[in-house]
């Protein structure tokens, strides 16, 4: 049976899908030859980069601390964003269309702009074969969802009131994809609305850990990764 009523705010149960795009974002920094003995890695470079870089579309840094291009930057920064998107499908249990999905993909962007996070000076643990550093990186979650919760609401008594259980049961595949279209643009209309606007939560901490792998190339563990991605956006 369809319902006339996706889901609500809820707190999301499922891993963030920005967390995946991050995972590959971040997934290795080349140590390069330049940084001898003695010197010290921009740890805390990295990890400010690499936020800045899937948060908020800032490439420079993140491509000249990796040796990346502009390009693969910006298609990392894209691909997180489209998986933002499926996390609001599986939020919101909708299936998005095209036109639909860059609706949502560009309030993301928007929102995403806002991101509070503060990343802290390394401190480094040295290990028997290698070194280790741990970047203390501290958010204040943005609360998006709480922002429109009240708006949503209403526009949620509006559909109900004009669509009956009867009537959505009735609908066709197309006519009912029109109907959920509607929740899909409304919630988007509202996150870019409430951007410029959005209101924090409480500051949290994450620490995260950067290391060489055998190889000598600085990576990030992706539980870190999703993390901090978890505290960027209160669901």
């Amino acid at each position: 049976m369809k319902n006339t009523k996706p889901a609500g705010i809820l707190r999301r149960l499922v891993l963030t899908a920005a967390a995946i795009g991050m995972a590959g974002l971040l997934s290795g920094c080349q140590l390069l030859p330049l940084i001898g003995p003695g010197a010290s890695f921009d740890a805390s470079g990295y990890v400010q980069s690499g936020l800045d870089c899937l948060y908020k579309a800032q490439y420079d840094a993140y491509c000249a601390i990796t040796d990346s291009t502009e390009e693969e930057a910006a298609q990392a920064y894209e691909e997180g964003m489209e998986t933002e998107s499926q996390t609001f499908e599986l939020y919101f249990e909708l299936t998005l269309s095209d036109t639909d999905r860059q609706k949502v993909i560009d309030a993301y962007k928007k929102v995403y702009q806002q991101a509070d996070y503060t990343v802290e000076k390394a401190a480094v643990k040295k290990e028997e074969a290698s070194t280790q550093y741990l970047v203390e990186v501290r958010v204040r979650p943005l609360l998006i969802f709480d922002d429109i919760l009240t708006e949503y609401n209403a526009f949620v008594d509006e559909m109900n009131g004009r669509y009956s259980q009867e009537d959505v049961d009735a609908m066709g595949e197309e006519e009912y994809a029109a109907y959920l279209s509607q929740y899909a643009q409304k919630i988007a209309s509202l996150m870019e609305s409430h951007a410029d606007t959005v209101t924090y939560g409480e500051e949290q901490s994450v620490t995260v850990h950067v290391q060489p792998d055998s190889d000598g190339i600085y990576e990030i563990p992706e539980e870190d990764l999703q993390a901090v991605d978890a505290l960027i956006i209160q669901y």
